[in-house]
């Protein structure tokens, strides 16, 4: 269930990313959201892309694929979408688009206990009772449990509760799903009239009414999460109105259900333009700018007079100019914050400048965030022996580094992520002692994934706290000797600590994985001055999937060679810490399972040990926070590989996301770098299988992408995320 409260909208950037969500009805504003796909979002993603920053709309209106309605995930997909544009880009993040249309109102997805209760005793005949018992499923998996509103595809009793195709093979709504729809919207009717939107507003906007989710419109229940409560919605919200001018002769009103809201008998709704006036005033209120003024526009007619089935089109030309403008202003001032500096509009080369200046900090804060994502200070679970030693040798007398392996999946990046965010028990550091720590998460960002990138990188980081005025050395070679010899200036009151993680995700240049730059001894010791800068490296140690004469093992075999691997390799898990975790992820995600369930998750964990890494337990618990407790527990595989089949297997079911997640993660795999966001959209835009599939969607569900289109929708991608 959607949460209720004031939403605090994300105020710290971490990635030059301005990601906007568009909001709007779907049929009556086409012709606006086209002109903006085709003149505005592509203008700001070369403005953005000029300045080092990275632009993407969200119109999740495009392509929306019939699975997202088939199992009753539309608004989930747009929150979660949404909440993606608050958290990756904190201002601007969110477009409202009104006409005269309030728009589509689903029946609520979620629903708590006392909501379903409330409905059921306004289930007026034991009909009714079966009906809202068969469709809204509680699911005591959840913390506080809650009711599900069932798939269409699962069917209670047989019947078929989807789509079929009838004239112009386009895809309609069964009898069977009608009816139950029906009976469904009359309970909600009476337990939560319409009458209830009204008064929504009266209280204010910090939460969102049960009035709001049960008969308030999809585009008003994105508005409440995007704009209404939310905190300074000014600074991040943009707000468009057109208003069509119906003061001389208007056309039928059946002809007109694109655009205005209409009763079963075609007349106009006025419940729903009321609910329409009401909401335009309370997002004027919120964005505190004073009344936003409509673009006016008229119907369209031919020559002859009749009605063209559309509205003129002399406003889009301005709207889209005052929505390029406002949205500029508002990512230009992000630039400049992000930068650090004072770009003008006109300014297009400054930010390349920019982006170089400030590479490393951006760098130490993607490696300071994937720290906290893989090994959380207050969710790290077991290892209490590897923690121990870890500290142990950051506080001993040596001058060798440590060298922790182990297969792959088995931890060693959550176990030095972990020990590098606190590499003393709380509290234990004092005396004056204020100890430097280079952490690198090696294939985690570019800058990290070569010897010479390393190097430079570690190399400016110690820069930063012992100055050389020289130019940074330009060989891996020379790199290396000013690395050691800034590790030099280590003392007892700040020692220097360097986590390495994943040498063998170094690429092959420079020899750099025959790791001869990580030294035996990390400084030559001079007499007997104690050495107080400590290196922590991990590698992957020989397992069925990587041998011991594969390439991934080459650091390994190195090492081992020269005597630096620690004694033990990082093992699995005890089966009881391997509970423990999962329970604990389970509930950071508000889950958990019943006891059937349980007992087969205990039977995967204790058949073999590679069932207890890290990797799998997290794979699993993926597999396992879709479970709610009315699904019959299932064998699991015993085997990461096995594990993770199934679960792509499970993704490229038919009435799942069919040949999309395949052919992605075929892309995924075949680019040697990966790609970005956009640059996957535009590759699947291409493909011949996902384009094709594309052009049928628009013919059995009549939502045809802009004509200027050049990437997949985002839709279909949103749903495969989620």
């Amino acid at each position: 269930m959607e949460p209720n409260s004031s939403v605090s909208a994300s105020t710290t950037r971490h990635l030059p990313v301005i990601r906007v969500f568009v909001s709007s009805t779907f049929s009556d504003l086409v012709a606006e959201r086209n002109a903006l796909a085709e003149k505005v979002w592509p203008e700001l993603e070369r403005y953005c892309r000029q300045r080092g920053f990275t632009f993407q709309a969200i119109d999740l209106r495009w392509g929306v694929p019939s699975e997202a309605g088939l199992d009753h995930r539309t608004m989930q997909i747009c929150f979660e979408e949404l909440h993606r544009a608050q958290e990756a880009s904190p201002e601007p993040n969110f477009l409202i688009l009104l006409g005269d249309k309030y728009g589509w109102r689903p029946l609520p997805e979620t629903i708590s206990e006392a909501e379903y209760a409330r409905l059921h005793e306004h289930a007026q005949s034991p009909d009714e009772q079966r009906t809202l018992e068969s469709w809204y499923r509680r699911d005591g998996n959840a913390f506080p449990p809650h009711h599900i509103l069932r798939a269409r595809t699962d069917s209670p009793d047989g019947q078929d509760y989807t789509r079929v195709a009838e004239a112009e093979s386009r895809l309609h709504d069964t009898d069977a799903w009608l009816a139950v729809q029906e009976t469904l919207w009359a309970i909600v009717n009476r337990a939560y009239p319409v009458s209830l939107l009204t008064g929504r507003f009266a209280d204010g906007t910090d939460e969102m009414p049960p009035g709001v989710r049960f008969q308030g419109s999809a585009t008003e229940q994105e508005i409440w999460h995007g704009a209404l409560q939310v905190e300074n919605a000014r600074e991040h919200v943009v707000a468009w109105f057109r208003e069509i001018d119906q003061t001389g002769r208007n056309p039928e009103p059946s002809q007109l259900k694109h655009f205005l809201d209409l009763l079963p008998n075609q007349s106009p709704d006025p419940v729903a333009a009321s609910a329409l006036a009401a909401l335009k005033t309370q997002v004027e209120e919120k964005l505190g700018a004073g009344p936003i003024n409509p673009a006016i526009c008229r119907w369209a007619t031919d020559a002859s007079g009749a009605f063209t089935g559309e509205v003129t089109t002399d406003h889009i030309a301005p709207m889209c100019e005052t929505i390029l403008t406002r949205l500029r202003s508002l990512i230009l001032r992000q630039i400049n914050d992000y930068w650090k500096a004072d770009l003008s509009a006109d300014d297009a080369t400054a930010g390349a400048v920019q982006a170089s200046a400030h590479t490393l900090d951006l760098e130490l804060r993607d490696h300071h965030r994937f720290a906290q994502e893989r090994g959380p200070v207050d969710g790290f679970v077991g290892r209490d022996e590897q923690v121990r030693t870890l500290r142990d040798y950051l506080q001993a007398t040596t001058n060798r580094p440590l060298i922790v392996h182990g297969p792959s999946g088995s931890g060693k990046t959550a176990l030095l992520a972990y020990v590098a965010q606190q590499p003393f028990p709380p509290g234990a550091e004092s005396g004056g002692v204020s100890s430097l720590i280079l952490t690198r998460f090696i294939g985690a960002h570019p800058e990290s994934s070569t010897l010479r990138g390393l190097m430079t990188s570690l190399c400016r980081e110690l820069r930063n706290h012992f100055p050389i005025q020289e130019p940074l050395p330009d060989t891996p070679q020379k790199l290396i000797e000013e690395f050691y010899a800034q590790l030099a200036h280590a003392t007892a009151e700040q020692p220097i600590y360097v986590f390495l993680d994943a040498l063998d995700q170094l690429e092959a240049a420079d020899q750099s994985r025959e790791c001869f730059w990580l030294r035996s001894q990390i400084l030559p010791q001079a007499g007997e001055s104690p050495c107080h800068a400590r290196v922590i490296a991990s590698c992957l140690s020989p397992s069925p999937e990587f041998p011991l004469e594969s390439e991934a093992c080459e650091p390994f075999r190195r090492l081992q060679a020269r005597g630096l691997l620690s004694e033990e390799e990082l093992g699995a898990l005890g089966e009881t810490v391997a509970a423990q975790l999962l329970r604990r992820w389970l509930a950071d995600r508000q889950r958990c399972l019943t006891k059937e369930q349980w007992q087969s998750v205990d039977a995967a964990i204790s058949a073999s040990s590679p069932s207890r890494h890290p990797l799998y337990l997290q794979v699993l618990h993926e597999r396992l926070r879709g479970w709610r407790d009315f699904d019959e527990p299932t064998p699991l595989p015993a085997s990461l590989p096995l594990l993770i089949q199934g679960a792509l297997e499970q993704l490229c079911q038919p009435n799942q996301h069919g040949p999309l997640a395949r052919i992605a993660l075929g892309y995924l795999v075949s680019a040697r770098y990966g790609l970005s966001e956009g640059e996957l959209l535009e590759v699947l835009f291409r493909d011949p299988e996902m384009h094709s599939q594309l052009e049928a969607a628009g013919k059995s569900y009549g939502h045809h992408l802009p004509p200027e289109a050049n990437r997949y929708p985002v839709a279909p991608w949103a749903r495969l995320r989620s």
